[in-house]
């Protein structure tokens, strides 16, 4: 069995933006040693979620929005850790 000591795993997020819509997407990572957080690999894709361009750039999701996000990532965070309930 794989040391998960001697690994790191994490979430980057990104936004792919096109004329109307911007696309959050949530992707798993994983360290190649936790020694050196230079070289990552991917997992797998966690999430997407499509917003519209203006309230995206402006800030003006809604507070339910804002907190789905924020909400999705500690849960992945906890779940990379095997600390999700």
């Amino acid at each position: 069995m794989e040391d998960m000591h001697n690994k790191k795993r994490a979430v980057v997020a990104y936004i792919e933006i096109t004329n109307s819509s911007v696309d959050l997407i949530l992707h798993d990572v994983e360290s190649e040693n936790i020694n050196n957080f230079k070289t990552w690999n991917h997992l797998c894709l966690f999430t997407a979620k499509n917003y519209q361009l203006k309230q995206f750039i402006e800030l003006k999701l809604s507070k339910e929005q804002y907190t789905e996000i924020g909400e999705n990532l500690i849960m992945r965070l906890l779940a990379l850790e095997g600390r999700l309930e």
